[in-house]
């Protein structure tokens, strides 16, 4: 998850977010062969210190 800046890996890891659970290659190559299309994660992160984050990632 080169693409994604060291800073925001730190934060969405502050935030419950585990992207290392992401199969990355897994997703581009779905979404290269028209298999993934729309909401692909929908998510509620609770953190108890920080509150609820909502997650969704889309592909149009």
């Amino acid at each position: 998850m080169s693409f994604i800046s060291k800073e925001a890996r730190r934060e969405m890891a502050e935030r419950g977010v585990d992207l290392s659970k992401i199969d990355v290659e897994e997703l581009v190559s779905l979404i290269d062969q028209g298999l993934a299309d729309g909401k692909l994660v929908d998510a509620d992160i609770d953190n108890p210190e920080k509150g609820r984050t909502k997650v969704e990632v889309y592909v149009e």
